[in-house]
């Protein structure tokens, strides 16, 4: 399901879409979060500044919890980290080049920096579990970075579970 018209207030008071909005996922197997970090880096001017990561982390924190308390208040059920992926988007606003190809040392320790802060900021907000961090992808649909390594893992985590 893709939510999002989630705002704060919905499970509660019915606000935004609401209830009806919310029913939509119930019955999910896998619950994907997905963050626009790229267009956080670009709003808050994170380029230039060098404490960046303290930044970002305080920002997607902030966005998981709102979506986790809301999803939280309408089922505990749907609360439950190993349910969960969290996806941060538009990678192509932050790094200048494709991030599968290795060529860029320098973009990739800002793609692995980046990562952990998403990481650490999943777990902050308690969207993930303290050893989940392969359930953090950083994604740009403009360009394709890494959404094959995403379909990968939503297949894997979505596979019918098989009986011997």
């Amino acid at each position: 399901a893709d939510l999002p018209g989630i705002i704060h207030g919905a499970a509660e008071h019915n606000a935004g879409l609401g209830v009806e909005f919310l029913s939509l996922i119930s019955d999910c197997r896998l619950l994907v979060y997905v963050v626009d970090i790229g267009t956080l880096w670009l709003t808050n001017n994170l380029g230039s500044i060098s404490d960046w990561r303290r930044l970002l982390r305080d920002e997607v924190v902030e966005l998981l919890a709102t979506l986790k308390h809301e999803l939280t208040v309408f089922d505990v059920q749907l609360s439950d980290p190993s349910r969960c992926l969290v996806v941060g988007t538009k990678l192509d606003l932050i790094l200048a080049t494709p991030t599968e190809s290795e060529s860029d040392s320098q973009s990739q320790y800002i793609l692995n920096a980046l990562t952990e802060v998403v990481t650490l900021a999943a777990r902050d907000a308690e969207v993930l579990s303290d050893n989940s961090s392969d359930r953090v992808v950083l994604v740009s649909a403009r360009r394709g970075d890494n959404v094959s390594t995403l379909i990968r893992r939503i297949q894997l985590w979505t596979q019918p579970l098989r009986v011997e």
